[in-house]
């Protein structure tokens, strides 16, 4: 199952950028906007996909969330479905704009999120889910146009992630 916390987009614009991959209708983009945002998701998309209705910044609601998917991967597998190795694929899309309940008013940007990354990189491991992060680079890594920074928002995603994986715009 994925679990996809969008941050930038409405879920209905992220919908429809995932209904555009389908093959049917040719014309799905003759429709009115809310048409085609409202169509509903394939049965075997629906199954697997999770897209919340008001995913907000916060990193507990994400965590609720992730534990919520995790349950469901429990059921499934007591019911006999097919379960795989990865109990699950958490994506954070814009993980700049995540936000922690706890943090003061003095927090960098880069401390909450260091601080959000881990909590839910910390949970992810518990239930046995993958968690993949996506955010853009910051602005000055894109004006320089570093290839072995991972900066964002003052923080080194090296240090704390995993893996980093770095996607820029090539120059002419």
């Amino acid at each position: 199952p994925v679990l996809c916390w969008q941050l930038e987009l409405s879920r209905e614009e992220m919908l429809e950028h995932l209904q555009a991959q389908l093959p049917d209708p040719a014309d799905w983009w003759r429709l009115p906007f809310w048409e085609r945002a409202r169509r509903p998701l394939p049965p075997a998309w629906a199954d697997l996909l999770t897209v919340p209705r008001w995913p907000n910044s916060n990193v507990e609601s994400i965590l609720d969330a992730m534990l919520a998917q995790a349950a469901r991967v429990e059921r499934s597998a007591r019911s006999g479905r097919t379960v795989h190795a990865v109990r699950g694929l958490v994506v954070v899309d814009y993980a700049q704009l995540l936000t922690v309940a706890d943090a003061g008013p003095r927090n960098a940007q880069h401390e909450i999120l260091a601080t959000a990354t881990s909590r839910l990189a910390k949970a992810a491991a518990e239930v046995g889910a993958c968690l993949l992060l996506l955010s853009q680079m910051n602005k000055q890594d894109q004006r320089e146009t570093r290839a072995a920074g991972t900066g964002l928002a003052g923080a080194d995603l090296a240090r704390m992630a995993h893996r980093a994986a770095l996607l820029q715009k090539a120059d002419v």
